[in-house]
Parts: structure tokens; sequence; C-alpha cells
């Protein structure tokens, strides 16, 4: 049987360089897998896909942010792991919809407990990208 995609670890994972980018991913994985059956059913490497790449994508444009306010684009990298997401499961819209809300609520969540809430301006770039 093989291992179900949220157990393990991610720390081989390139595009995940730092502990928030690991936690936010890790937490999304467990998460997904607990409220989607289809996620469930993905191996590992499938499920997660491009979340790392885009979570450090986020995570380098809300630091951007910090700097110069209007200076960060959030990447299309979740045009990417739709399209993937698409082609490669079972996944219907609204279950690939309901990925990047959890998404967005984990990468909120672990800032907000690492003592880094956003303000009105990150919120907003994260709410229009997601």
């Amino acid at each position: 049987m093989p291992e179900h995609p949220s157990k393990g670890s991610i720390s081989s994972i390139p595009e995940c360089d730092n502990p928030t980018c690991k936690k936010i991913v890790k937490t999304w994985l467990e998460l997904v897998c607990s409220e989607l059956e289809p996620a469930r059913q993905l191996a590992k490497p499938i499920l997660i896909d491009t979340i790392p790449a885009f979570v450090a994508n986020v995570l380098g444009a809300l630091k951007q942010m910090r700097t110069d306010p209007t200076a960060a684009t959030l990447a299309s990298i979740a045009q990417e792991h739709g399209s993937e997401r698409a082609r490669l499961s079972h996944y219907r819209i609204d279950q690939v919809i309901l990925e990047y809300q959890l998404l967005r609520r984990v990468i909120i969540e672990v800032l907000e407990e690492e003592d880094r809430p956003l303000d009105s301006a990150e919120r907003r770039a994260i709410n229009t990208h997601f």
C-alpha cells in the first residue's frame, strides 16, 4: 500500500528552502489530504506539484512588498498547478479552488503564528492571486 501523501518529509523539495515555506507546505498537505478525497489518491509528488515553488514566490513577493509596496507581483505558477491538476488527476474545478483556498488560509495562519501578520496591502495581494 503506498504511503499516504501527507506523511513523510518535504525537506528534499528544493523550491522550499526555508522553514516557513516548509511549514506552510507540510500544513497544507495535511489539510488538503484531510479535506479532499482525490488528494488522498494522488502520489505525493503529483499532489505537491508546483505548490512549494508557488509558496516560495508568494513569500518572496510578500517580503519584497515590505521594502517596496509597489514592486511585488505574485507569479502565475498557480495557473500551471491548476493545469497539471486538471490533466493528471480526477479533480473537479471546485476541488482545485478548495485546494487554493486551503493554501491561502494556511499561508495567512502560519505567518500569523510566526508573528508576521499581513497588512492590508499584502492581504489584497494574496486574495488577488488565489
